[in-house]
């Protein structure tokens, strides 16, 4: 009789009585020659360890049965048991799932034969969040009134017991007691925030296994302690005319004192103060406007205040007779601009009075005398710097002509002419998706695209491109995209390649960008690339952000931190990586992004202007001296840092740097931006995604028009 292998479910009472008569037959069978019925003898479990780091973390076992001669069992029925209920749970099906932290054995049962695997629940830390005390108020020196509470949970969600986390105050923020603790049951640790003496904004980092989150707090100033006069003084003003005077009060740690009462007291035959008394700001200052006397000479107002320690302030101004004498040409000569859209610099004149001071107080109108284009804001009065400048001048096609002229005779200089030429939008970016695009996507960045193409408008020439280039035939990516192989192709005004594929992960560089192939002189680009890596453009698309990270990066295509240095306009780089000095003051300094900063609210700025990031502590290679610095800047498009959930322009100061590199272009196309206010930064925290990394590697090769290598720039 042939040996017989039969699939049996050994767990039925019924089988296990037709297995008993099996055996005899079996033992029957094997007397006249026939071998004993396949018997479940081992069970093997894979895999045999099981890690799970999260609370409802789950993994599949699977068993594997073979009988007395070793032979692989199919359709013999498995049950699966666990000895630690309370730290993992096993389905029929072998699906364990964690519970508990501890460790337990699961049991794979076949017949009278079983395997087991070894499991271990440790929990891991995957986020730190914040769970109380954020946004607080006290007074300097003041603790605030809540604990600042962290949260721990795993990959599951679930709390972490145990983990220290770490409590560090910002620099000038206070202190925090304790400076760590270890998380409960419930994945909870606290501190106590104690202010220090500088009001203001400050924040309280905690940290645990590598994770980080920022707690923020407003430190209130003290009592008012003193004045001092802010701003310009002594002044110079026509008869009867206003100026604008304030004082800085300040509490005994030299904090802005706000809500403070000022009295100002014009002296004899000074004219009068309106407000008075006038209330201090948030940044400590009381602001006002002095109308001068009729008298020509010296005048003075006297500001003081109930309880400071320190003495009254005096200002002074000299009155002059309201003559002027003569004007001359300030800024705004010779510009290109878009037809329809106003120039991006205003025409300017300066009025000086008969001793060569800047004279306030005179009208001067601006009259269009050449072309199809027109004005607002003729009429227009100088200001304390003798300044004038018109509204605005939108061009027509071709020559346009503006004058302006001082009212009253004997003016030397009088009228002054503005030349401008008007031209119409002409710039183009191709894009080619290459590699792994993805139509959802795609159309980020021809948005992308079309804004670049409303900012630049002047014309370049046409080039031509070979690539890989002839003359680095191994140089087969551009910016890190493989654009494939071509021959003189043509390309008008930029080609850009997009690549989305795989680069690190989520929640790391998100993109990286930069210009391949460059004019010689001007430095534009001719071809460049932008890879987008996939993990990361679903959380960029759900936070409203992947138009903009792809306007972003466009902008270094175009030159935007990739180009500043082989131009000359980035000074004191920062970036140890690539010969920069750690810490420096590093700036940008195109004579129009400078404009533009200045009228952006950075005229007060102490520092080299224009800011570009050079914090190294936490931007690394590839964002630093190529960003505005974000400390300063906050919310701009071409920080490191961008904010979900609220705006981020890309303001006048990103599109002048684009004029100091040479690109035509128009203001009216930036968004509307200020440097924030250390208040506005605090209401700016949120999501952000940090363009880490996202400056291209790689050569840029400076290529004549007819496509023929003039020189590497390797990076």
């Amino acid at each position: 009789m042939p040996n017989t292998v039969m699939d049996v479910d050994i767990a039925h009472p019924r089988t296990r009585l037709l297995a008993a008569a099996a055996v005899v037959l079996g033992l029957a069978c094997s007397e006249s020659g026939s071998g004993p019925s396949a018997v479940p003898t081992t069970v093997a479990v894979s895999p045999g360890t099981v890690s799970l780091t999260a609370l409802g973390a789950t993994q599949q076992l699977s068993a594997s049965v073979r009988d007395q001669n070793g032979n692989a069992m199919t359709g013999v029925a498995v049950t699966w048991s666990t000895s630690g209920q309370a730290v993992a749970t096993v389905s029929p099906s072998g699906l364990v799932e964690a519970v508990a932290n501890g460790t337990a054995q699961v049991t794979a049962t076949a017949g009278s034969a079983s395997g087991s695997a070894a499991v271990t629940v440790s929990q891991e830390a995957a986020a730190i969040v914040r769970d109380a005390g954020d946004g607080q108020s006290a007074p300097v020196t003041q603790a605030v009134t809540n604990p600042i509470v962290a949260l721990v949970r795993d990959a599951g969600n679930s709390p972490v017991e145990g983990v220290t986390v770490t409590f560090s105050a910002s620099t000038d923020g206070g202190t925090v007691t304790p400076t760590s603790a270890v998380t409960g049951p419930d994945g909870r640790a606290s501190t106590q925030w104690t202010f220090g003496t500088v009001s203001g904004v400050h924040t309280v980092v905690a940290a645990a296994s590598g994770r980080s989150t920022p707690f923020a707090g407003t430190a209130l100033a003290d009592a008012p302690d003193s004045m001092f006069i802010a701003g310009d003084d002594p002044q110079i003003g026509t008869v009867g005319a206003d100026l604008t005077i304030a004082v800085g009060v300040v509490d005994q740690y030299g904090n802005p004192a706000p809500d403070q009462a000022v009295s100002f007291t014009p002296g004899v035959n000074s004219g009068s103060v309106s407000p008075s008394p006038a209330v201090s700001d948030a940044a400590g200052l009381a602001t006002t406007t002095w109308t001068l006397g009729l008298a020509e000479g010296p005048q003075t107002v006297e500001a003081s205040a109930a309880g400071l320690r320190g003495s009254p302030v005096v200002f002074g101004a000299t009155a002059v007779a309201a003559l002027p004498a003569s004007v001359e040409l300030s800024a705004g000569n010779h510009q290109a601009g878009l037809i329809a859209d106003p120039i991006n610099i205003p025409p300017a004149v300066l009025v000086r009075d008969g001793a060569g001071r800047p004279f306030p107080g005179a009208e001067v109108t601006f009259v269009v005398t050449g072309g199809a284009g027109n004005a607002s804001g003729t009429v227009v009065t100088t200001d304390a710097d003798g300044l004038a400048e018109v509204g605005s001048w939108t061009l027509g096609s071709g020559a346009n002509t503006l004058t302006a002229t001082v009212t009253g005779s004997g003016v030397a200089g009088n009228p002054v002419t503005f030349a401008a030429t008007g031209q119409s939008a002409a710039f183009t970016i191709e894009l080619v998706f290459v590699g792994g695009s993805d139509p959802q996507y795609e159309g980020a960045f021809r948005d992308a695209k079309t804004r670049w193409e409303n900012v630049i408008f002047g014309d370049l020439i046409d080039w031509q491109l070979t690539w890989p280039l002839p003359q680095s035939p191994t140089d087969t990516l551009c910016a890190g995209v493989n654009p494939g192989t071509f021959t003189d192709r043509p390309v008008d005004d930029v080609l850009i390649f997009v690549d989305l594929k795989p680069i690190d992960g989520p929640d790391g560089v998100v993109g990286r960008a930069g210009p391949c192939a460059i004019r010689p002189v001007s430095g534009h680009t001719v071809m460049g690339g932008m890879v987008f890596d996939i993990a990361d453009l679903a959380t960029l698309d759900g936070l409203q952000l992947l138009d903009e990270v792809a306007v972003h990066e466009m902008g270094h295509v175009l030159g935007i931190g990739t180009i500043w240095d082989i131009l000359g306009l980035l000074q004191n780089p920062s970036d140890t990586a690539h010969g920069g000095t750690l810490g420096a003051d590093t700036h940008f300094d195109g004579p129009d992004a400078i404009w533009a900063f200045d009228r952006a609210g950075g005229d007060t700025y102490i520092g080299e202007k224009v800011p570009v990031e050079n914090n190294n502590a936490v931007y690394g290679s590839g964002s630093l001296d190529a960003h505005w610095r974000e400390s300063l800047f906050e919310t701009e498009l071409m920080t490191p840092s961008l904010n979900a959930h609220v705006a981020n322009p890309l303001s006048r100061v990103s599109i002048a740097s684009m004029l100091d590199l040479g690109y035509l272009v128009t203001f009216a196309a930036s968004d509307a931006y200020v440097l924030p206010a250390p208040a506005a930064l605090a209401a700016a925290a949120g999501t952000t995604i940090r363009m880490m990394d996202d400056v291209a590697h790689g050569p840029i090769f400076v290529v004549e028009r007819g496509g023929r290598v003039m020189r590497v720039i390797r990076r």
